[in-house]
């Protein structure tokens, strides 16, 4: 049976752990060569190249910061005279903060911005300027259930995914003359990092908001975007998934600021 990518080439950026992790090891199971970048977690990165080469493929690891044009230029630039192209990028890398929105400081504004939105613009244009060269390719930007349904705490963080949201359906529009399709993908409640040590009771009441009845995993959010990126979507671009068991269709996450029933 023929896998979904094989023989293309993608980037998966910040696949040290977490949803990036996930995407990159089904890119590598499907066929693809895969380059992914890190920030910091150079421990993480070597897990990840050492699971992924397991597949079979060429799998390369580049310490990048998205923040920096200059890191996001190099990257491009390492991906295509080693492999000669690229089909795939997946902006995925992104940071996820809660402020109380009274006490958010120019600092922690700016960084989410720059990261979550400054950072995949810039990642979007220098891919899509190789894809150009070569024909085509696809970009899947990683979103979240946040830009369609928030709680307390999360202004800043929502405001970037659902410009990343606005962003992907501008650039499809510009990009697919060139044959390039750019779709987002909102992931759901994927839990990583101090989410896993969660109570049982805690998680009983979280999985309640979640229609599904599940968490979901960050292989949950590969596989999706294993089939945008693939040659069988080749009829959608400019949209936004939602990858979040039915979350994102609930009226609303009971505030804690709000008077609510007891849980059970």
């Amino acid at each position: 049976m023929t896998k979904l990518l094989s023989g293309k080439i993608a980037i998966v950026t910040g696949a040290s752990s977490g949803i990036g992790k996930g995407i990159a090891k089904v890119f590598a199971r499907e066929g693809a060569n895969v380059v992914f970048t890190y920030r910091s977690n150079k421990a993480g990165a070597d897990e990840t190249a050492e699971e992924l080469k397991q597949f079979g493929g060429d799998v390369v690891g580049i310490q990048a910061d998205i923040e920096n044009v200059e890191d996001i230029d190099c990257l491009l630039t390492q991906t295509t005279e080693k492999f000669g192209k690229l089909d795939v990028m997946v902006n995925n890398a992104g940071v996820t903060s809660k402020y109380d929105f009274l006490d958010v400081t120019e600092e922690q504004f700016d960084k989410l911005f720059n990261i979550n939105c400054r950072g995949t613009f810039f990642c979007t244009q220098r891919a899509a300027r190789w894809m150009k060269t070569s024909g085509g390719g696809s970009i899947i930007n990683i979103s979240s259930l946040s830009s369609r349904a928030s709680t307390e705490g999360f202004s800043v963080y929502a405001a970037t995914k659902a410009a990343i949201n606005k962003f992907t359906e501008t650039a499809a529009i510009e990009l697919a003359p060139e044959n390039i399709r750019v779709n987002s993908i909102a992931a759901g409640w994927v839990p990583v990092g101090e989410e896993l040590n969660r109570s049982q009771h805690e998680i009983e009441k979280c999985l309640y908001h979640i229609p599904i009845g599940r968490f979901g995993s960050a292989e949950d959010i590969g596989e999706i975007c294993a089939f945008v990126a693939s040659d069988r979507a080749g009829f959608i671009t400019g949209t936004t998934l939602y990858s979040d068991g039915g979350q994102s269709c609930l009226l609303s996450i009971p505030s804690k600021k709000r008077k609510k029933r007891n849980f059970q």
